[in-house]
């Protein structure tokens, strides 16, 4: 799961090398409806939220929630 999270921060690549289109993460961590949760929203399997940061601050994070509490961040 690390290597996943990994990918999706570098925008697809792992090292120097390409192994997921650029545009194709672009596009898994936009918006693809919003939920009743909050003001949480989802792209493609992954959970689209804001966080208010120590220095007040309002930060967009996305990440994965799995079975038994598992995460991506």
């Amino acid at each position: 799961m690390l290597k996943i999270g990994i990918l999706l921060l570098n925008e697809g690549k792992w090292g120097e090398q390409q192994v997921i289109p650029g545009q194709w993460i672009s596009k898994v961590i936009r918006p693809a409806f919003a939920t009743g949760f909050d003001t949480s929203r989802y792209g493609y399997f992954w959970w689209l939220r804001e966080i208010r940061t120590g220095s007040g601050k309002n930060t967009p994070v996305f990440y994965a929630e799995g079975a038994g509490r598992c995460y991506i961040l």
